[in-house]
């Protein structure tokens, strides 16, 4: 009877483990994904419709993809990420570096586009305002301008006004429309400010280079005067002209020289920032010329030389005070060449004086006190360029030694002699600053510079004879004008410590030298 009862029980855990496997071979089902929108998405609006960076925003439309993953939203052309989705709605974060603009959403290639911008803001703590200038630091020659102008603002009112400001007044000004202007040699920082934002940029000032002389591509030779190398003519070229000196005084440019007249006659001429005057013959003049100009408070003072028939006398020219007239009495020539003023206003002119055409001429200078009575320096001599400094008169010309002529300088009367006297020379022009006296002139064929009586600088281009006629010292910087042969031409030059420019370029058919040259 037991043994029975095993064995039902034996078979009864056969079947049920056959039935179970049974069951584990058959099918399972899942549940079929929802199928894509086969239409493209549209965007009927959003909210909130502005908001900083990590804002939720809830999109609404049609045909948006269930699935979260599957929908590519955008601000602007950055893409956000998908909280949730469903077929009509989707929520997304406003992504880093997202600005104002459209709000997009593409699903399976399709894409839709919001009809309004989403504005992102920036909340207080992370402004970071800043402007930018439409120029970096640049250079601008004396009573030049340049305008300046705010770009690229961030994080500014657009429309909040502009404050300017230069650091330095006495060298760069600015006004309220951003227009700076050089006055001084310097440098000086610009600065733009809005609101809570700056940007700025250094100008440096340059002197402006002045150089009188002559151009002659046909015809007959135009007085001109160069300034920073750009030519302005200051005659027609129908008639004979020439500029010999430049002065500036403030914003003002004063050329003097010569024109021919309608009988061919030189007749002295002043220029006031090109505007041409005639000066005034004396009576019986048929010719006049103007050498120099200096200028001051109480206005100009030109020096020339007016002739008739074998006879010269020197003039003095006052804008606002009786002109003299410059005499060695029983002299029939007297040739005044340059002039200068004391801390006084006082008027000191160099030249030459001579008798008559057989006997030498005489180097010496006028003064205001002296003008019929001139300070002879030396016999046998010429003067040509006079600078007071304090109570000492320098001037520079030539004397013979044993009949060549001696580059020369002098100081209250005591000669130098600039050359070995192996050959001819001179020193036409001079300029003292401190304790140095600088001579320009020409030893034999060679331009040459002298510095406190020993040889500086030769000044000859390319082996070619050059001509050195003005020199002028600004800071470190020494200036020297003139002239170079290059071919059959004479081309004007304006050498800076040596290294020379020529104002029109070789293969130009144009004559033309310098006379005068003044930085300011």
């Amino acid at each position: 009877m037991k043994r029975i009862n095993y064995l039902g029980m034996l078979s009864m855990a056969l079947c049920l483990m056959v039935w179970a496997c049974g069951k584990d071979d058959a099918p399972t089902t899942t549940p079929e994904p929802e199928p894509e929108p086969t239409a493209a998405p549209t965007i009927s609006g959003f909210s909130p419709i502005s908001g900083p960076v990590g804002t939720a925003v809830t999109i609404e439309g049609t045909n948006f993809s269930t699935t979260a993953a599957n929908n590519t939203v955008t601000f602007g052309t950055v893409a956000a990420t998908v909280a949730s989705a469903t077929a009509t709605k989707i929520v997304a974060s406003v992504p880093s570096g997202a600005v104002t603009g459209k709000v997009g959403v593409a699903v399976g290639g399709k894409t839709a586009a919001s009809t309004k911008d989403f504005t992102v803001t920036v909340t207080e703590e992370e402004k970071n305002p800043s402007i930018g200038l439409d120029k970096e630091d640049f250079q601008l020659f004396r009573y030049d301008t340049a305008e300046l102008a705010v770009v690229d603002k961030v994080d500014v009112d657009g429309d909040s006004p502009v404050a300017w400001s230069s650091d330095d007044e006495q060298i760069a000004t600015v006004d309220e429309n951003g227009t700076v202007k050089g006055l001084k040699v310097g440098t000086a920082t610009i600065t733009a400010t809005v609101e809570e934002a700056s940007a700025s940029v250094t100008v440096t000032v340059d002197p402006n280079i002045y150089v009188a002389g002559y151009v002659q591509s046909s015809g007959s030779r135009q007085a001109v005067v160069w300034k920073n190398g750009v030519v302005t003519e200051l005659t027609d070229g129908t008639k004979e002209a020439q500029a010999n000196a430049v002065f500036v005084y403030g914003e003002d440019v004063y050329v003097v020289g010569h024109e021919r007249d309608q009988d061919n006659n030189r007749r002295a001429m002043l220029w006031i920032n090109g505007d041409q005057i005639a000066l005034s013959n004396s009576l019986g003049i048929t010719s006049s010329t103007a050498y120099d100009v200096v200028v001051n408070e109480s206005g100009y003072y030109v020096v020339g030389e007016q002739s008739a028939n074998a006879a010269s006398i020197g003039r003095v020219w006052i804008s606002n005070a009786n002109d003299a007239t410059l005499v060695e009495p029983g002299y029939e020539t007297n040739v005044p060449r340059a002039i200068s003023m004391d801390d006084q206003n006082n008027w000191y002119v160099s030249g030459y004086i001579r008798q008559d055409v057989d006997l030498d001429y005489k180097a010496c200078y006028w003064t205001a006190g002296t003008a019929a009575n001139p300070e002879i320096l030396e016999n046998d001599a010429r003067a040509y360029d006079i600078q007071v400094v304090g109570d000492d008169v320098h001037v520079s010309g030539f004397r013979n030694v044993d009949g060549i002529s001696a580059a020369t300088t002098w100081k209250n009367g005591a000669g130098t002699d600039l050359t070995d006297g192996t050959s001819n020379s001179i020193a036409y022009s001079l300029f003292v600053t401190g304790t140095d006296i600088y001579a320009a002139g020409n030893d034999g064929n060679n331009s040459t510079v002298w510095k406190n009586g020993v040889v500086a600088t030769l000044l000859n281009i390319d082996g070619n004879t050059s001509f050195a006629e003005s020199v002028f010292v600004y800071g470190t910087d020494v200036y020297i004008c003139g002239g170079s042969l290059q071919g059959d031409l004479i081309k004007a030059v304006l050498w800076k410590n040596g290294e020379p420019t020529v104002f029109f370029p070789e293969d130009s058919p144009t004559n033309n030298k310098a006379f005068s040259v003044f930085v300011d």
